[in-house]
């Protein structure tokens, strides 16, 4: 496979982990804690960064290291983390890790509950 052709197989599958993210994350509130009060965006400006997710009830800010990011996200979520006059929560959803795990919707759904 080319470099092109993979580099767009990646966003193509970067894409459609987002939605499935997105809909689960949709699906996933709770009846207490902060699952109870979730209600996310998509691709939020957060001080000099863009997220994948945000919710601004919560603070939450959601990242998806995906295989098209060269670098993990780790980094940019202790800058958002100590940005002046925030209490922003960070994390991180790793791409091997939940095409690895989850499979089918009930395992990303208890995947997402056990990290939200």
């Amino acid at each position: 496979m080319e470099e092109n052709d993979k580099m767009d197989q990646d966003k193509t599958d970067s894409s459609r982990l987002h939605a499935e993210v997105l809909t689960l994350l949709d699906n996933v509130k709770g009846t207490h804690g902060i699952r109870s009060r979730l209600s996310v965006e998509r691709n939020v400006p957060i001080g000099p960064y863009h997220v994948d997710f945000f919710d601004a009830a919560t603070g939450l800010v959601i990242d998806i290291d995906t295989p098209s990011r060269p670098t993990s996200r780790k980094m940019r979520h202790r800058h958002i983390e100590l940005l002046p006059n925030t209490t922003y929560k960070t994390l991180t959803i790793n791409y091997w890790d939940w095409r690895r795990h989850s499979r089918k919707e009930e395992e990303q759904m208890s995947y997402l509950k056990a990290v939200v």
